[in-house]
Order: structure tokens, then C-alpha cells, then sequence
């Protein structure tokens, strides 16, 4: 073979070589990139990457169980979902504690009665996720579901919303503090429920549970001969809430403003029934 065909043949291996080299680094740096942390989720709602991991909380002897699931996401600054869930989850941890009070109480009655079936309390907190996109928000909604005895046991919802700046509180988004807005938006919320529920609940329940029922004639002044209180602050009906594209979901807990087995109840408002109240 002469000298120049094989300086040929010699340059095409070369170039076939890094070719083949360019390609597979190609698919193998395509492939990484679609391998996402199971425990790790990308939410973008603007220029700015937001990183939320979830993580978990198990405790479990012969008395109780603990199972817990929460979010760490990067918006939540001022870490309050885990000061949050650290405080239930520590609480309970010693309020139920093996030689607690609550302990040798439920020792005490399997003694008392040996056919009474073996309790197990059980503290579960989940939680799910709301976005807004157009608002550049995220929400938590927490359920803490509690069991310590009885036919069923008791669930309470907290929430939280966030965007990139932090922690969103719906006295950030409405004005709730002048012109008894509070009480006003207590109503519609209540007006919007009763027409929901189709009369599926306690009217007199869901008024006492609002405060609108301790009211005097003016509709803005609390009586406090019919509460038998100092004051109720009606701010609190619009604490539990998630942001949306259309408008803001308020909730409430079981029992606070309906029979328990309707379990939380929640309606949202949209953005043009809010509009008188938003703040700027």
C-alpha cells in the first residue's frame, strides 16, 4: 500500500473515532438529564429554578405510630414548614411517651379490662400542593390526621403559600383590616358553602362557627352577651387558604363549621369577587 493511502486510512479512523466518541457523549449527557432525585421535584413558575424536596418522619412502638411527609422547598425562607412540623411531631412524641400520663392510663384499662383490644394511637400528617402559575405561587395544604380512641378519629388542616420572595399571608393578598371587610367576606364565604351544600349541613353550626350568629342587628358589632366572649376574630375564617389560577380556595377544619362527617369544608372565591378587598 502506498504511503499516502495509508496516512488516509490512518486520518479516516481518526475522525470515525472522535465521531463515535462526540455521539455517545451526546446520548449519555441527553439520558442524565432525565434522572431526577426520586425524592426531588423541579417546580419553575418563573425565570427562577424552585427546588422542593420531600421528606418523612416515622416513629413507631407498641403504643403509637407516627408518619409523617413534608415538603422542603426553597421559597419557604424562614424554614417555617419544618419548625412547623418539628413542633407537632416533638409534641406529640412526648405527649404520648412510653410511662407518660397517657401511657399508664391506657395500661391501666387494658389491666381493668383484659379483653379490651390492644390501642394503637396514630398521628399521620400528609400534605398536597397548589399552584398558581399567573400569581407565581405555590401552596401546601396539611392534613393532621389524629386517632387516640373513639369510633374515628379527628382530621385539621394548616396551610401554607409561598412565592419567590417567601411566605404568603392572605393579609398580604386582601385587605381584611378596614371597613369590616373581615366580616363581609365571612358572609359571602358562608352564602357561597350554604348554596354548595345544598342545605347538607347545620345552618345555626356553620354561623356560630363563623361568628356571623354573635352579631348585633348592625351586623358588625360583636355582642358579646350571645358569644359569652371577649371577642372573636373573624380574620380567622380566611387563615386556612391556597391561591389558584381563578381565585383563592379558603378551608375549614372539621367540626368548625359543619358536622363532622363532612369533613373539611372549603369553596373558593374568584378573583372578581375578590377584587373589592385585594390589595394592590
Amino acid at each position: 500500500m502506498k504511503r499516502n493511502q495509508i496516512v488516509l486510512l490512518i486520518l479516516l479512523i481518526i475522525t470515525l473515532t472522535a465521531l463515535i466518541f462526540s455521539f455517545w457523549k451526546i446520548s449519555k449527557n441527553s439520558k442524565n438529564s432525565n434522572q431526577i432525585p426520586a425524592t426531588t421535584s423541579i417546580m419553575s413558575n418563573s425565570a427562577k429554578s424552585d427546588f422542593v424536596e420531600e421528606r418523612a418522619i416515622t416513629d413507631k412502638n407498641d403504643f403509637y405510630e407516627i408518619s409523617v411527609k413534608y415538603p422542603v422547598d426553597s421559597r419557604d425562607i424562614k424554614k417555617e414548614i419544618e419548625t412547623f412540623i418539628s413542633y407537632l411531631v416533638e409534641n406529640k412524641q412526648q405527649e404520648w411517651k412510653v410511662g407518660g400520663e397517657i401511657y399508664n392510663e391506657e395500661k391501666a384499662l387494658s389491666d381493668l379490662y383484659p379483653d379490651r383490644p390492644e390501642m394503637v394511637y396514630s398521628y399521620d400528617i400528609s400534605y398536597e400542593t397548589f399552584e398558581s402559575l399567573n400569581k407565581g405561587t405555590v401552596s401546601y395544604v396539611f392534613t393532621i390526621y389524629q386517632f387516640s380512641g373513639g369510633a374515628h378519629g379527628s382530621a385539621q388542616i394548616n396551610t401554607f403559600t409561598f412565592n419567590n420572595e417567601g411566605r404568603v399571608n392572605i393579609e398580604d393578598v386582601l385587605n381584611i383590616s378596614e371597613n369590616n371587610n373581615d366580616i363581609e367576606l365571612s358572609r359571602i364565604l358562608a352564602a357561597k358553602i350554604k348554596k354548595e351544600q345544598n342545605g347538607m349541613f347545620m345552618e345555626d353550626m356553620m354561623m356560630e362557627g363563623m361568628g356571623l350568629a354573635y352579631l348585633k342587628a348592625d351586623g358588625v358589632t360583636l355582642d358579646k352577651e350571645k358569644c359569652n366572649c371577649d371577642g372573636f376574630f373573624y380574620g380567622s375564617n380566611l387563615q386556612n387558604f391556597y391561591i389558584l389560577d381563578e381565585g383563592i380556595t379558603f378551608l375549614f377544619n372539621q367540626y368548625q363549621i359543619a358536622p363532622g362527617a363532612l369533613g373539611v369544608i372549603k369553596t373558593t372565591l374568584d378573583w372578581e369577587t375578590l377584587y373589592p378587598y385585594l390589595k394592590s
